[in-house]
Parts: structure tokens; C-alpha cells; sequence
């Protein structure tokens, strides 16, 4: 994929946060990776966003990967030609080197913070950090309480679903794809998400995937698009075909778009949380696979299920601004006793270092 792409590499979901970092890192395709630890508010996502832009000036393809607390800030920054990959290793999303001092290596910028200074605000720091991981806890539960209403419209639409059309649309979309063989080399997935429950509320970058081509399934709530997307996927990894697997942001296991990174194609599953800008090629209208005689007669129950999805959704994106609000506190804390002098340094041999990297 060409130019300059985003998505997150782990989200906020009914399971907690949830990562796909392995995914994001490519082990066998990336060289070098760098881990960068520290502290909140140290540099770690300045330092990753300087190295991504000095590559982009040089012409490079670009992989940005957003943190899902905070989409303004960075969790990695990928440049795939040279096999270059910077991540924050702090937590929640822990990576550790597979080939330390080899491959793979630390730069920790917590060197350039003063302990002694710090050690004056240990219990605010605490009581700030178990404030934060209330205000996730909080935000689970609303999105926990918020998947068994998606459940029951499932349900609903199970009921009102002709099979034998669904079939018939799966089975055009994989012979069209020539997705129907069984090859001697599976495809491989590479797992990420488009979107994230954030504090700006449900977000996405499914414009900004590199696609070329945008094929969209249409139906309720991405039902039954999301089963039909399931079994070409199968179909696609089954004849060789490598993808691009893009999840759900609140059920991480449920594929909601996917991308042939070969072909440049998007195939993608609408609904109201994420909707792209870019005019489809194709797209495949799955209402009329559905009884709409059966789905009136549960209209009450439908609309019920769509307001307080909607509103618990709200709730857990609020529950994650509170978390980033205090998240910037204790971001201040660290800043007022880092010497960024010594960062720039640091930063400036990185790139010294990564400019001889073709």
C-alpha cells in the first residue's frame, strides 16, 4: 500500500483494551524494531511523529498508528521499505524485543527525568493513575452492557434473514474475487482496527487505509454484511490471498472491513459508527435479503435496542475523556521535571542513526 496510512494498532473493547500490536509489527518483514519507554508526557510520541515525517520527506510510504486514548497522540510509526517499526512499549500496550540488541532495542527517554523531583508527587501520581484506570473500568462496563443489545437485534434479524440469498450474494463476491481454490500456501491476516471508541467519541480512518478500489456491503447494525465478510475472508486466506483484517472496536474478534493489500481493494461493511467519504465502486444491498414484514412487527423493540446501544456507547466515549483528562495531569507532572534538552539529543542521534537505513 502507497503514501501515508493510519489506523489503531489496539482499542477499547467489551474485553478491555485489546491489542493487535503483534499484528502491527511485522515479524520476518520488520528489521529493526524500537521500543520506546518512559513516562506520560515524555516524548514518545513527538520523538515516533518526527521519525515518521523525516521519512515522508524523503519520499517513504508511512504507517501511522494512533493510540486509542488519545487519537491526536501516537502508539508507532511504521516505515515498511526499510523494515522500520518505533512502538510505545509502555502500558497498557507492553512489547518486549524478540531479538534484543540484534534486531530489536530500547530507547528509554525516562533517563532525562528527575527522580528527585518526581519523588515529591509519588501518592499523586498514584491516586491520578487509579483514577485513570476507573474511568476504563467505567468505560468497559457501559460497552459490556452495550453488546447485549447488539445480540438481540442479531436476533431479530436472524429471524427475518433469507439464507439462500445471502449464499447467493457470498457466492458471487468470492467467484468475483477467484477466492474459491484451496492453495498450497494459506494467506496470511494481519489484524488492526480502522476505528476506536475515543475521546472524541466513536472514530475512524477508514479514508486514510490507502484503498483504491471500495466495494460496501449495506444492511442494519452491518448485519448480515458481517457474515458475508466472514466467509469471503475464509475464502481469501483459503486460496492464498494475504489481507488486511480490520476489527471491530468494540468486539475485537468480528471482522468488519477487509483490505487485499495486492489489489488496493476495501471491502467494507457500513454503519452509522463508520462510514467512509470515499465513493464506492460497488455496493451490495443486502435489505433485500430481509423480511421487512417480521422486522415491523419488532420495531419497539428495535428502536429500544438502537437508543440505548447508542446512549451506552456515548457514556463509555465520556468515561474515556475523563480518563484523558486526567491523563493530561499527570502528563503535566512529568513534563515539569523532564530535561527535553537532553530528549532533542537523543531524538537528533535516532535520526542521525535511521538516516543511513535504505
Amino acid at each position: 500500500m502507497k503514501g501515508e496510512r493510519h489506523f489503531f494498532p489496539g482499542g477499547n473493547t467489551v474485553r478491555g483494551f485489546y491489542s493487535y500490536y503483534a499484528h502491527a509489527i511485522r515479524p520476518g518483514l520488520d528489521k529493526r524494531v524500537i521500543i520506546l519507554k518512559g513516562g506520560p508526557g515524555v516524548g514518545k510520541s513527538t520523538l515516533m511523529r518526527h521519525v515518521g515525517d523525516a521519512f515522508v520527506k524523503k519520499g517513504y510510504d508511512v504507517e501511522w498508528m494512533h493510540c486509542s486514548s488519545d487519537p491526536g497522540s501516537l502508539d508507532g510509526v511504521r516505515i515498511p521499505k526499510v523494515g522500520l517499526a518505533l512502538v510505545d512499549g509502555t502500558k497498557p500496550h507492553i512489547v518486549d524485543p524478540v531479538l534484543p540488541g540484534a534486531a530489536d532495542g530500547i530507547l528509554n527517554l525516562g533517563v532525562a527525568l528527575d527522580e528527585a523531583g518526581m519523588a515529591k508527587h509519588v501518592r499523586e501520581v498514584e491516586e491520578i493513575g487509579e483514577a485513570i484506570s476507573g474511568c476504563f473500568a467505567q468505560a468497559y462496563r457501559y460497552l459490556a452492557a452495550a453488546a447485549p443489545l447488539r445480540e438481540d437485534e442479531e436476533i431479530i434479524l436472524r429471524g427475518a434473514l433469507d439464507a439462500g440469498k445471502i449464499n447467493a450474494v457470498t457466492a458471487e463476491l468470492l467467484a468475483g474475487l477467484d477466492a474459491n481454490s484451496i492453495a498450497a500456501r494459506p494467506g496470511k491476516e494481519r489484524r488492526l482496527f480502522a476505528g476506536a471508541v475515543t475521546p472524541l467519541g466513536c472514530i475512524h480512518y477508514l479514508n486514510e487505509l490507502g484503498a483504491q478500489r471500495v466495494w460496501r456491503l449495506e444492511g442494519p447494525w452491518a448485519m448480515p454484511a458481517q457474515d458475508i465478510l466472514s466467509r469471503v475472508r475464509a475464502g481469501l486466506l483459503e486460496s492464498g490471498v494475504d489481507i488486511e483484517g480490520f476489527y471491530c472496536p468494540m468486539e475485537p474478534e468480528r471482522i468488519e472491513h477487509l483490505l487485499i493489500p495486492e489489489t488496493g481493494l476495501l471491502i467494507t461493511t457500513a454503519n452509522s459508527y463508520q462510514m467512509m467519504a470515499q465513493t464506492p465502486e460497488r455496493v451490495i444491498d443486502l435489505e433485500a435479503a430481509l423480511d421487512r414484514e417480521k422486522l415491523s412487527a419488532a420495531i419497539q423493540r428495535r428502536l429500544y435496542n438502537n437508543q440505548t446501544f447508542d446512549s451506552l456507547i456515548e457514556q463509555a466515549a465520556q468515561s474515556v475523556t475523563r480518563a484523558k483528562g486526567l491523563h493530561d495531569d499527570l502528563e503535566k507532572i512529568y513534563i515539569a521535571h523532564m530535561d527535553f534538552a537532553r530528549v532533542t539529543a537523543m531524538q537528533q542521534a535516532l535520526l542521525a542513526q535511521l538516516d543511513t537505513l535504505e
